[in-house]
């Protein structure tokens, strides 16, 4: 298997902390649709207390870290952009970082 084919089979490291779910008031009604609806709150409604989704097998594309990225942008910068999205939505959330964040 070649380094390019290793890269297609990388999958982003969600840890289902539940941040991004719980910011769904940012993001605009025309990307949610009718699917991911924030509460009065701004938490998606479909957000279980323990981090789960009650449509995760159904869920919004936008909702996928893996199926959102561009065809020409390659797995690893992706994952590396959306790591560092992800860290900002934890700190914002719980004003913890996720995860280091390892410099490139």
């Amino acid at each position: 298997m070649t380094a390019r084919e290793d890269q297609t089979q990388i999958k982003f490291p969600c840890s289902r902390c539940g941040a991004c779910c719980r910011l769904a008031f940012l993001v605009s009604e025309s990307v949610r649709g009718d699917v991911v609806i924030p509460n009065e709150k701004g938490v998606c409604i479909h957000l279980r207390k323990d981090n789960t989704c009650d449509i995760y097998e159904s869920r919004p594309k936008m909702c996928k870290v893996d199926a959102m990225r561009p065809p020409d942008v390659p797995p690893m910068e992706w994952y590396s952009k959306s790591l560092k999205a992800c860290n900002t939505l934890h700190l914002g959330v719980y004003s913890t970082p996720r995860i280091p964040i390892v410099a490139e």
